[in-house]
């Protein structure tokens, strides 16, 4: 089972994040990974206010065989002024590098996700080996919000490779949020929807979390994937006041 692996987005918490991604050494995975020349995380009413400088060794240090492409964000602001586009912009930088190469399996993930098996490595390969054409893995399946627009989460998917190629060529260059309503979220949807996708939840068989800027309180060494799933739910419950 060769799967294609798409990483993209600021890098953020990937130090912590990638020592969950388990599956890089279970399965023969190919990382294309797409970030930014900066990760900035300011959120001064917590205390926290971190711009970093990222360069390839902080990728490779972590995925020695990982492709890599860092993009200046000074480039882009202008052109891309929201996370919605940016996100477009990571998944065809990484689509650029497989130059023709064929998979079975894509993964789209974000530098920050952590993740938890809620089964055997054996169980998960099976749920991967049984996807059917036309049909995606996410992080939850399609719902619909209160002024009945569609909605999917961003921040994971993985299919069969044809299928998720084809999806990512069907998207737009961006998102016109004015015009088209709605946010990245709903956007996807609706292509999702268009295109006669079927969404599936794939969190029965592994959890998956961003892991957010707390994790820093503990180090790499001593931390572990559950230590960032429930700082990653200590920060939805700080931000909420909870």
């Amino acid at each position: 089972m060769k799967i294609c692996v798409f990483v993209y987005g600021e890098y953020r918490e990937f130090n912590y994040a990638v020592q969950s991604w388990w599956f890089l050494k279970e399965y023969d995975c190919d990382v294309y990974f797409s970030t930014w020349d900066k990760s900035v995380q300011m959120y001064p009413k917590y205390g926290i206010c971190i711009d970093e400088a990222i360069t390839e060794d902080d990728i490779l240090i972590r995925i020695p065989n990982a492709n890599v492409s860092i993009s200046s964000i000074k480039d882009y602001e202008t052109e891309f002024p929201n996370s919605s586009e940016k996100v477009l912009f990571h998944w065809r930088k990484c689509l650029n590098m497989v130059n023709n190469k064929e998979y079975d399996y894509l993964m789209l993930t974000r530098t920050d996700n952590v993740f938890v098996p809620l089964c055997s490595n054996e169980c998960f390969g099976e749920v991967i080996k049984n996807i059917k054409n036309n049909m995606i893995y996410g992080t939850s399946k399609l719902i619909t919000d209160h002024l009945n627009n569609p909605h999917v989460n961003d921040v994971f998917f993985i299919g069969e490779f044809k299928t998720m190629i084809n999806f990512i060529n069907k998207l737009p260059y961006k998102f016109n949020i004015l015009n088209d309503g709605g946010s990245l979220h709903t956007n996807l949807a609706r292509y999702i929807l268009d295109m006669n996708l079927t969404l599936e939840s794939i969190e029965n068989y592994i959890g998956i979390r961003v892991v957010r800027p707390t994790i820093r309180a503990i180090k790499i060494d001593e931390s572990t994937p559950q230590i960032c799933y429930d700082k990653s739910n200590e920060w939805q419950e700080i931000k909420l006041g909870l």
